[in-house]
């Protein structure tokens, strides 16, 4: 890299942290559950070497809350927690940190794949300058959710994957970052093998037998590893777990539509196979793949869950839709061979996002967000050598410059201004107020009942003063505590009302009809309330 190329690198990274690192303790507005649960876990880890439930921190699986989390993000955060306290930046800076490595990392990505251009630095640095901005990076690098971690570590594989094509070596590394990001997060087991083997196919000449070698040897490397995994007791429980929820998975009514179409065609052998429910089947995958490609989706709105998407904004901003589209185009015209790769790599990313019933889903489809970084870089440069040899091209490009950053200016502007406020819900705002609320009360009282809903207990003791050594101890109900000391989790029950010294919190539409209640001082002050019966 010539060294105007290194300052431009430099500036973006620097771009890219401040994005990331900028209020991250309080953007969003509150940690939700499975970040919260991370910090449980992480401060007990680094307090006592166990996690909550007094398990090693060694283990392949967390029993967590009874979600059954993956390691690698709680180990991390706990290094974080063990360092700056337990606070919402330390949960969150893992993900902060994965995202500015995310920037770096596309840019030897893009140099690797176009090694044969000579504007490949460019690409590398316009691919790198899109993630730095890009909404689908930014939200989730501020989020203590596993499967940004877990794409950061898969963009490292395949990374380790393209050099291994000169150098045998990283075949090892890539196998061995692969399993790491699969214990990380869970979807890119699926994602790994098949985007590993395409890394083969884009960079050999002629199909080797070296190459096949190299290629066997990282999936075998690649899946012994994952063997502690598989052989964890939480591993079966952990995929019914993700098997209960709502996805095309489930037959029951394909098989009714099935049955009801060929009795009304009087069971004829046509409809047999016109009817069959696995064509249905089909059908509903291809429906939420293709939901994934809405462009209100990509450009517009993004992802209707507000804890992945600010809802005026898509994974993309708009502005980025020419470089995008340029990208696509420059892919299926010029280089047939990487847009082969990146669109096997985007479609088996998208795979895991596409059987739950909740469409287009931004989290379980983040392993393809460096495909759509590559094809904007691959575009802007294009689009530059394109406008540049036209008589008003310049003009165009300053158009388009000025469109981008404005349209970057009102995504930021209103990520940090608006959102909190807006998606307070989403990130459960309210229940940090009622853990610290607790912690200030606790010791004036000889009993506090929360019914506000079963998890609760995680704020508590991730905001209060406890010795994990003790909580470890405690009784654990379904993998979730009832009770920690004086303060009970549960509804309320006949004769709450005459016990003295008693706090009492609940939700606000649920306790109306009771007189004495007072909002806990929130922005959404009329969730929950309190009362103090002396």
């Amino acid at each position: 890299m010539k060294k105007l190329h290194v300052l431009i690198f430099c500036v973006i990274l620097l771009i890219a942290a401040a994005l990331r690192l900028y209020k991250l303790g309080t953007i969003p507005i509150s940690m939700y559950i499975d970040e919260i649960a991370i910090g449980v876990d992480a401060k007990s880890i680094a307090q006592t070497g166990r996690d909550m439930h007094g398990h090693s921190w060694l283990t392949p699986m967390f029993l967590s809350y009874g979600d059954y989390k993956l390691p690698v993000y709680i180990w991390m955060a706990a290094a974080s927690v063990k360092i700056f306290g337990a606070t919402e930046f330390a949960v969150r800076l893992p993900s902060a940190v994965a995202g500015v490595l995310t920037v770096f990392l596309i840019y030897f990505i893009s140099v690797e794949l176009f090694e044969k251009r000579k504007d490949r630095v460019w690409i590398g640095l316009a691919s790198a300058a899109v993630t730095a901005v890009l909404p689908w990076s930014v939200l989730f690098s501020r989020t203590g959710f596993e499967g940004h971690v877990g794409q950061m570590f898969l963009l490292l594989s395949i990374l380790f994957a393209l050099y291994a094509r000169k150098r045998p070596l990283f075949m090892a590394w890539s196998a061995i970052v692969g399993a790491l990001a699969v214990y990380t997060y869970f979807s890119v087991r699926f994602v790994f093998p098949v985007v590993l083997l395409a890394s083969f196919i884009v960079s050999a000449k002629k199909f080797e037998s070296k190459y096949i070698f190299r290629g066997v040897l990282g999936l075998v490397v690649f899946f012994l590893l994952l063997v502690p995994l598989v052989r964890s007791p939480y591993y079966a429980p952990s995929n019914a777990f993700r098997l209960s929820a709502s996805s095309i998975l489930d037959n029951t009514q394909r098989v009714v539509y099935s049955n009801v179409l060929r009795a009304q065609d009087h069971e004829a052998w046509y409809s047999r196979i016109f009817h069959h429910r696995e064509l249905y089947f089909l059908k509903d995958l291809i429906t939420h793949y293709a939901a994934h490609f809405d462009l209100s989706y990509l450009f517009i709105s993004g992802d209707v869950n507000l804890r992945h998407s600010t809802g005026k904004t898509g994974v993309m901003l708009i502005t980025f839709a020419p470089l995008f589209f340029a990208g696509l185009y420059v892919c299926a015209r010029k280089e047939q061979k990487i847009g082969i790769f990146l669109a096997v790599w985007y479609l088996i990313a998208l795979l895991p996002a596409s059987v739950p019933n909740e469409v287009p889903h931004a989290l379980r489809s983040i392993n393809g967000l460096s495909v759509v970084a590559l094809l904007c870089g691959l575009g802007t440069v294009e689009l530059y050598a394109f406008f540049n040899k036209k008589h008003f091209g310049k003009i165009i490009l300053g158009i388009l410059v000025l469109a981008i950053l404005s349209n970057i200016f009102v995504f930021l502007h209103d990520y940090t201004a608006h959102y909190p406020t807006r998606s307070a819900d989403a990130w459960s705002y309210g229940k940090r107020q009622i853990a610290q609320f607790i912690e200030k009360e606790k010791t004036s009282r000889d009993h506090i009942i929360v019914a506000v809903d079963d998890s609760i207990y995680l704020w508590v003791l991730f905001y209060g003063n406890y010795d994990f050594t003790a909580v470890q101890r405690m009784p654990f109900t379904d993998n979730r505590l009832k009770r920690i000391d004086t303060i009970e989790f549960r509804g309320l029950a006949a004769g709450d009302g005459a016990l003295k010294k008693t706090l009492i919190i609940g939700l606000s539409d649920e306790m109306h009809q009771d007189v004495g209640f007072y909002p806990i001082p929130t922005i959404n002050s009329q969730r929950y309330v309190y009362r103090s019966q002396p």
